[in-house]
């Protein structure tokens, strides 16, 4: 799987038509992605009345809709502010919710990645996402990059958490192609917990299942690479733990600046984590998260 070539990044301005410090970094990471792989970049902005954290009053402010020209004119002006060197970038205003215009937009241009930025204080431990972003890592059909970051270039580090199903085989396919653009360390990550039945016999019974799915899912694990290509900066690591602390103990421990987590469904993550865990764990990671679609998604627009 090569690097996505149709890139699109959603802009949102502050009342003065000047990008936040979210879209911002969304901006120059997507310029980053595009330059790599040779693509191309739209920006997009939805010109509805919003909201955006005003850092000088530490609170939430809002800023009304402009007129389509108004909006124009601060998206050529980030053309201006920003290197884009030789990446083709074309602009588009949309009259309508930003998740939805941004959806629509990936329908009908074929859109293979969304760059958004997170738009809360920069000075918290983890950044929670807005609403925007998580809804579109829940309805977006294509991949969705969720800057949270101010990295602005491709990432050293990649982490990505599999369930062993076909779409944790996908997340693994899109974590490899991040990491062999820029020769980053790649991490793969899978937890398990004991069953019912094992927990009960207790014993020998433990450690044997224990003995069993290490080895098990690092093979599977290595297979799954090994099918893909390859990669000498690969680790591997299973864990007999929830999901969503090992993905949170390797981000600390392994200085990971994006998080691959594959999606399930319209409404949710997949068995790598499962229902609420999976509203907490966007919220809790520090660095930016990738979204990768199933196969067999279905947008909630296109249906």
């Amino acid at each position: 799987m090569a690097l996505p070539r149709k890139i699109l990044v959603g802009v949102q301005f502050y009342p003065e038509a000047v990008l936040t410090p979210g879209s911002r970094t969304a901006v120059e990471q997507g310029v980053a992605i595009a330059r790599a792989s040779k693509g191309s970049l739209t920006l997009l902005h939805a010109n509805v009345a919003d909201e955006f954290w005003d850092a000088e009053s530490d609170r939430l402010a809002c800023v009304e809709a402009t007129t389509r020209s108004q909006c124009e004119a601060a998206l050529e002006g980030i053309l201006d502010a920003v290197p884009f060197h030789e990446v083709p970038v074309r602009i588009s205003v949309a009259q309508e919710r930003a998740d939805h215009a941004i959806i629509r937009e990936v329908l009908k241009e074929d859109i293979e990645l969304v760059v958004v930025g997170c738009r809360s204080r920069t000075d918290a431990h983890a950044l929670p996402i807005g609403s925007v972003s998580r809804r579109l890592v829940h309805h977006c059909p294509c991949l969705v990059w969720v800057v949270k970051s101010e990295i602005e270039r491709l990432p050293r580090s990649v982490l990505v958490g599999t369930d062993l199903s076909p779409v944790g085989t996908r997340a693994i396919e899109t974590a490899l192609s991040v990491a062999r653009a820029s020769n980053a360390k790649l991490h793969v990550a899978h937890a398990f917990q004991l069953p019912f039945d094992v927990q009960r016999a207790g014993g020998s019974s433990v450690s044997r299942y224990e003995r069993g799915a290490r080895d098990a899912a690092r093979d599977s694990i290595a297979k799954t690479l090994e099918q893909l290509g390859g990669y000498p900066r690969a680790r591997i690591h299973v864990a007999r733990t929830s999901p969503a602390a090992l993905l949170l103990e390797a981000e600390r421990r392994f200085e990971i600046e994006l998080t691959v987590l594959g999606t399930v469904s319209r409404g949710g993550l997949p068995g790598l984590i499962l229902g609420n865990t999976a509203e907490r764990l966007l919220d809790r990671l520090r660095n930016s998260i990738l979204a990768v679609k199933p196969a067999d998604f279905v947008c909630a627009l296109d249906a």
